[in-house]
């Protein structure tokens, strides 16, 4: 089994409709980190899983945007389910898992039920 990890960031804005009193109601901003994992029982021709540049611009597609203009409610977890499907959409591979850190001590984690 082979598995490729890559580890990339992205820099955009939310706010978050949060029902109580939260500074996340407000528009701000992270620098995102995300951390992609796939496993594959075969090579492409080139020898690749998946070219780790091709992972990295489906991530690059959210840097310096609103993610509200992407996502309803975007919190780490939705976020996070958006990049897998995203990248599950356009390389075929389902994701082990996509991981969100909005901060240095919090992530959200998608993974497949598979």
């Amino acid at each position: 089994m082979f598995y490729i990890y890559v580890k990339c960031h992205f820099d955009a804005a939310h706010k978050l409709d949060l029902p109580y009193d939260s500074p996340c109601r407000n528009l701000h901003g992270h620098r995102f980190l995300v951390e992609v994992e796939i496993r594959s029982k075969t090579l492409n021709d080139q020898g690749l899983v998946v070219d780790f540049k091709h992972i990295k611009s489906i991530v690059n597609k959210l840097d310096h945007s609103c993610l509200n203009d992407t996502l309803v409610q975007p919190t780490a977890e939705r976020i996070a389910k958006y990049i897998f499907t995203e990248i599950q959409t356009e390389t075929g591979f389902v994701p082990e898992f996509v991981r969100i850190w909005e901060s240095d001590n919090s992530y959200a984690e998608y993974r497949s039920d598979e």
